[in-house]
């Protein structure tokens, strides 16, 4: 278990103010402020075999079962929650790099915001899972300084192809029922358009595989369409549906509200409920509760034939890639811990 507790104590001071709240009977005044930063490893998946309906043109990963290893491992605790919610002394970002724009620091799982690692380091070690291999020379998955919210660091990728889709981080989730992923994610270069399927993190039922998996990304072909048009935007999809087949949910985004695009940020949050080898997810941007269309029919969640176990972090492709990914506050909660103010 990884565990990192930061305290921060306020130096007590005797004044005019403090005397008469002495007087008062309010005693001596203290601020604690405890920002805890969990970490924890874990993913598998394979590939989408999309096919999906209304012409779309599948992915042609042949993706299924080259991973290396499961990567199994225990689930680290993220540990207690900030004390009175506070993410840092007088409104300031919490010590670890939780920005004041997210609420990564009162997860109870997870949360990785990337500051304990070297500007231009891969990061290892736990959380992370390092059995899982990624055979791909042209992926890089760095950490960079003031590439994340708030100028702080920020996780990016890039290099994405879809002949290697075991190159992202692996955090072993174990057996969780109901939780929430939460995630800022920025696109670098070109605003996304007709790439087929670009992930920014999956939820898979096993470590180095691509499938089955939940996947939230962006799809921008007809493989989401609308009648006879392109429904583009961020998509929730199960790459094996509750009923068999494919279960993409498309949310239109792009046609509807014109993101995303690069160069601004988005908090992703995905509420998955599972048991008996099915899953239900729902998707938020930007706290927003999403609707999709599935086949051009409408739907108000993603259900999956299989259990998620496993997250991974970082840009694959399944057919086209951005020039970059950033991701910042990453985290994994029981309970929604929101985009922040």
């Amino acid at each position: 278990m990884l565990l990192r507790l930061y305290v921060h104590r306020k130096p007590s001071s005797l004044s005019r103010a403090g005397v008469v709240l002495s007087a008062l009977g309010l005693g001596f005044g203290a601020l604690l402020n405890c920002s805890p930063v969990g970490s924890t490893p874990g993913g598998d998946g394979d590939g989408d075999g999309d096919g999906d309906t209304g012409g779309g043109m599948g992915d042609g990963d042949g993706d299924t079962g080259g991973g290396v290893g499961d990567g199994d491992g225990d689930v680290p605790t993220g540990g207690a929650s900030a004390t009175g919610g506070a993410t840092g002394v007088g409104g300031s970002p919490a010590t670890g790099g939780s920005s004041g724009l997210s609420g990564c620091a009162s997860a109870d799982i997870l949360c990785v915001d990337w500051e304990d690692y070297g500007p231009g380091s891969e990061p290892s070690g736990a959380p992370w899972d390092d059995s899982v291999v990624c055979h791909d020379s042209n992926y890089s998955r760095t950490v960079t300084a003031g590439s994340g919210l708030n100028g702080s660091q920020g996780f990016l990728t890039s290099g994405a192809s879809s002949s290697a889709n075991t190159c992202a981080l692996v955090y072993p989730l174990g057996e969780l029922s109901d939780f929430w992923v939460t995630a800022h994610i920025k696109i670098g270069g070109s605003d996304p358009d007709m790439e087929h399927e670009v992930t920014f993190f999956e939820l898979g039922a096993h470590a180095a595989q691509d499938d089955p998996e939940l996947r939230i990304g962006y799809r921008g072909d007809s493989s989401c369409p609308n009648g006879g048009a392109i429904y583009q935007g961020f998509e929730l999809g199960a790459t094996h549906g509750a009923s068999g087949g494919v279960a993409t949910g498309c949310t239109g985004s792009k046609v509807n509200e014109g993101i995303p695009v690069a160069g601004d940020w988005y908090c992703l949050e995905v509420h998955v409920v599972q048991g008996n080898d099915l899953l239900t997810a729902d998707l938020f941007v930007d706290g927003v509760n999403q609707d999709y269309l599935m086949h051009s029919s409408p739907v108000t969640e993603v259900q999956g034939g299989f259990e998620a176990g496993y997250l991974k972090v970082g840009m694959q492709s399944y057919s086209g890639a951005f020039s970059e990914l950033v991701m910042d506050n990453v985290s994994v909660s029981s309970t929604q811990v929101g985009c922040g103010n």
